[in-house]
C-alpha cells in the first residue's frame, strides 16, 4: 500500500473548491454569447422590444457560461432600453449590475462598459434633480476614462458634468471645467460646439450678456444643428436684455427656423418649446400681443403633440398657464379654464413622476444588498474550505487506520488467532473508503454545479457519519442503536445523491433491546449499498427499501428487501459486489475469532426485487 497517495483525491477536490472561490479570469467570449449580443445590438433602435428579448436571452446564456462580457453587456442593453421605455428605476438597477459585473470579471473593454453605464446612470438621476448623486456617477465615469486612456470619451463626460454644474447653479465651476476641456477638442467640431454652448449657459446664469453674445456667435459659426437654435436663442435673449430689439427679433426668427433642423427628437422638442416660450416673453415685453398669442398657441400645440417620454421639463406645461392668463385677461373664461386644467394636469404628472423615484434609496439598497451577498458568499466559502479540511483530516485518519491495520496484519502473522483478527480489521477498513471517495465525488459535483446548499447539507451528514465510524473504528461489534443511527445517516446521504428516488423503512422487533444487542459493525451497510446502487436507484421515485430486525429462536434475523429489478440467482456470484464479498469474509472470520454463528442468504428474481437475510447468533446480546 502506498500510504502517501491516500490524500490525493481529497486534495484535488479541495483545489477545485478553492479555485471556484477565486476571482473571475479573462477568457474568450463564447460564440453563442457573441451571437446574441450582436442580435440585440442590431435591433436596439429599430425594434427595441426584440432587442430586449435577445438581451434577456444573452443574460441567461452568459450566466450559464460564466461569461462576464455577456452578463455585463446584457445589463447595459436592458438598462438603456428600460430608460427609453421610461422605467427609470429598473434601468438604473441594470446599470448598477453591469458596473458590478465589470468589477468582478476581467474581459476586454470592461472599462468602456463601466464608464458608459456610470455616465448613463448620472444622466438618469440628473433628469430627476438628484444632482449630487448624478455628480458622483459622472465623476466616476470621468475617473475610469482618464485612468484607462479613454480620451475620446472625456469631452462628452466633461460637457455633461458642466451641464450638471449649470443645473446646480455653480456657474463659475462649470466655466472652469469647460475651459480645462477646451484643449482636448481639436478637430472635434461637434464637442467644441457643445462646449461653447455650455459656456453660453454658464454666462447666461451669471447675467454676463456680453460673454453670452461672444460665445453664441462663435458657436453659430460652427453650424452644429444640435446647438445652433439654442445659440441663436441665447444671442436673441442677450441682445433683448441689452435693448437691441431689432437684432434680438432677427435671432429669435432664426431660432424659430433652426430648431426644425435638429435630428434628435427629444432635443428638438425641448429646444422648440424653449424658443417659443422665450420668444413669447419677448413679444409680450415689446407689446406685440397678437403675435404673442399666436406664438403661445403654437407652443401649446407642440406640448400637446410631444411624447410624454421627453416632457420631463416644466416648459412644456408652463405654456398652458401663460395661455390661461392671456384668455383670462381677454375675458374668455371658458378657454382660460380649459388651459388652466391642462396646466394642473401636466403639473401633477410632472410632480408625481419626480416623487416616484427615490434614486438615492435605490442605490443605497443595491449596495447594501450587495454587501450582504458578499458576506454570505464569504461565510459559505469559509464553511466549504473548513468542511473540506475536516474531510481531509478524516481522510488522513482513515489512511492512518488502514496503514496501521496493514502493519498490524504483517506483525501478527505468526499467531493464528491474532492474524485472523488483523485480517478482520483489514477487511473492515476496506469498506470505509467507499464512503470517503463516493462522498467526495458527490460534494465535488454539487459545488461545481453551484448547488452550495445541497453540498453544505451533505457535508453535515457526512461529518456525523464519519464521527460514528471513527468512534467504533477498533470494535468488531457495536450496539444495534449505534448501527441504526449510522445506517440512517448513510441512507440519507444516498437519498441526496440519487435525488430521493427511493423510500426507506426500518422496523425493530419490540423484544430487541437496541442498546444491549450487538451486531457486526459495517456488515449491514454493504447490503443496503447493493440495494440502492443495483436495485432502486433506477426507479425514479418509486423505489422501496425495508430493513427489519427480528429476534427468533436464539437468532437476530436482519432482513433487507428492495423492489429493484432483481437478478438471476444462478449468476449471483458474477453480480455480487465487492462489498458483499467482504461481508461474507468478515462473517467467516468473526465466526473463527469470536465464535459468532451467522448465515447470509440472498434471494432474488428478475423483475421482482431482492431479499437478503442475515442471521447472527444471539450470543452477542
Amino acid at each position: 500500500m502506498n500510504f502517501s497517495s491516500l490524500g490525493l483525491f481529497p486534495l484535488f477536490a479541495l483545489f477545485l473548491i478553492l479555485n471556484s472561490c477565486s476571482s473571475k479570469q479573462e477568457n474568450e467570449i463564447h460564440p453563442e454569447v457573441q451571437q446574441l449580443y450582436d442580435q440585440s445590438i442590431a435591433l436596439l433602435d429599430s425594434k427595441p422590444d426584440s432587442s430586449f428579448y435577445f438581451a434577456e436571452r444573452l443574460l441567461e446564456v452568459a450566466t450559464k457560461k460564466d461569461d462576464g462580457f455577456g452578463i455585463a453587456q446584457s445589463h447595459y442593453i436592458m438598462g438603456y432600453l428600460l430608460e427609453t421605455f421610461q422605467v427609470y428605476d429598473s434601468a438604473l438597477i441594470h446599470y448598477l449590475r453591469a458596473t458590478r459585473c465589470c468589477t468582478e470579471y476581467k474581459f476586454q473593454d470592461r472599462y468602456k462598459v463601466m464608464g458608459s453605464v456610470q455616465m448613463n446612470s448620472g444622466l438618469i438621476v440628473e433628469n430627476f434633480n438628484s444632482f449630487k448623486l448624478a455628480e458622483k456617477f459622472l465623476h466616476k465615469s470621468l475617473t475610469i476614462s482618464k485612468e484607462n486612456n479613454l480620451n475620446y470619451r472625456l469631452p462628452k463626460i466633461i460637457n455633461n458634468l458642466a451641464g450638471l454644474k449649470i443645473s446646480l447653479g455653480e456657474f463659475e465651476d462649470g466655466i472652469e471645467l469647460l475651459m480645462s476641456n477646451n484643449g482636448q477638442l481639436k478637430n472635434q467640431d461637434k464637442n467644441e460646439a457643445i462646449l461653447l454652448y455650455l459656456l453660453q449657459e454658464c454666462y447666461m446664469g451669471m447675467s454676463d450678456f456680453d460673454s453670452v453674445i461672444y460665445y453664441a456667435r462663435r458657436t453659430i459659426e460652427k453650424k452644429e444643428f444640435q446647438v445652433l437654435a439654442g445659440s441663436s436663442l441665447n444671442l436673441a435673449i442677450s441682445l433683448w436684455k441689452k435693448n437691441e430689439l431689432d437684432s434680438a427679433e432677427k435671432y429669435f426668427s432664426n431660432a424659430m427656423i433652426q430648431f426644425n433642423e435638429i435630428k434628435d427628437y427629444a432635443i428638438r422638442s425641448r429646444v422648440t418649446i424653449s424658443v417659443l416660450k422665450q420668444y413669447a416673453y419677448f413679444l409680450y415685453d415689446i407689446g406685440n400681443f397678437d403675435k404673442y398669442e399666436t406664438v403661445l398657441i403654437r407652443a401649446a400645440m407642440v406640448s400637446d403633440t410631444t411624447k410624454s417620454s421627453v416632457k420631463n421639463n416644466p416648459s412644456f406645461f408652463e405654456v398652458y398657464n401663460l395661455i390661461s392668463k392671456l384668455y383670462s385677461e381677454k375675458k374668455n373664461l371658458e378657454l382660460s379654464s380649459q388651459y388652466k386644467f391642462k396646466y394642473h394636469q401636466e403639473l401633477n404628472s410632472y410632480t408625481q413622476l419626480h416623487q416616484k423615484y427615490d434614486f438615492n434609496k435605490i442605490v443605497d439598497d443595491f449596495y447594501t444588498n450587495l454587501e450582504e451577498e458578499k458576506r454570505t458568499k464569504e461565510i459559505r466559502q469559509y464553511a466549504y474550505v473548513g468542511s473540506i479540511s475536516l474531510l481531509l483530516l478524516l481522510g488522513g485518519v482513515f489512511g492512518t487506520s488502514q496503514y496501521k491495520s496493514y502493519r498490524t496484519k504483517k506483525r501478527l502473522e505468526e499467531t493464528t488467532t491474532e492474524k485472523r483478527l488483523a485480517e478482520l480489521k483489514a477487511l473492515k477498513a476496506q469498506i470505509n473508503p467507499h464512503f470517503l471517495f463516493n462522498a467526495l465525488n458527490s460534494i465535488q459535483s454539487y459545488i461545481l454545479e453551484d448547488k452550495h446548499d445541497v453540498a453544505e447539507g451533505y457535508l453535515v451528514k457526512y461529518g456525523k457519519l464519519m464521527r460514528k465510524i471513527l468512534d467504533h473504528s477498533d470494535e468488531l461489534t457495536v450496539p444495534l442503536n449505534d448501527e441504526l443511527e449510522a445506517l440512517q445517516l448513510y441512507v440519507e446521504l444516498e437519498q441526496i445523491r440519487v435525488k430521493g428516488s427511493f423510500h426507506y423503512d426500518v422496523k425493530v422487533d419490540e423484544q430487541i433491546d437496541v442498546y444491549s444487542t450487538y451486531v457486526p459493525s459495517m456488515a449491514i451497510q454493504p447490503i443496503l449499498e447493493n440495494a440502492i446502487w443495483h436495485g432502486v436507484s433506477t426507479l425514479h421515485g418509486d423505489g422501496e427499501i425495508s430493513l427489519s430486525f427480528v429476534q427468533r429462536n436464539g437468532w437476530i434475523e436482519i432482513t433487507t428487501k428492495d423492489n429493484g429489478p432483481g437478478f438471476d440467482t444462478e449468476n449471483m456470484v458474477k453480480s455480487s459486489s465487492k462489498g458483499m464479498r467482504l461481508v461474507r469474509e468478515r462473517l467467516e472470520l468473526l465466526g473463527k475469532t469470536q465464535g459468532l454463528d451467522s448465515v447470509l442468504e440472498v434471494n432474488s428474481e428478475l423483475g421482482h426485487g431482492t431479499k437478503v437475510v442475515l442471521r447472527v447468533s444471539n450470543e452477542l446480546v
